[in-house]
């Protein structure tokens, strides 16, 4: 297997753990996740699930947010992908 294939793997287990570990609730949702990454689309994948987040108001934690953005910045940075940033608001404020 070539290098770019085993990179372009790992990112999707990632993207994929990061969609396991999301507020997402809509089957429909992760089921489009799943279609996309299962197609190679890991740029939308995650592009989709950022969108659902935001739209759906869905609170996340602050590490979970710290993970997106990792992603998001290491694929933005390797010129594969655009990326939204998710809104101080969507964050989940400590208790």
């Amino acid at each position: 297997m070539a290098w770019r294939q085993l990179v372009s793997l790992s990112y999707r287990a990632r993207v994929a753990a990061l969609l396991a570990d999301s507020p997402l609730t809509s089957e429909a949702v992760v089921t489009d996740v799943r279609d996309l990454l299962s197609h190679g689309e890991e740029a939308l994948a995650i592009d989709t699930m950022c969108s659902w987040i935001y739209e759906d108001a869905l609170p996340i934690t602050r590490e979970y947010h710290a993970s997106l953005i990792v992603r998001l910045i290491k694929r933005r940075l390797s010129g594969r992908a655009s990326f939204v940033l998710l809104p101080p608001r969507a964050l989940a404020q400590p208790p």
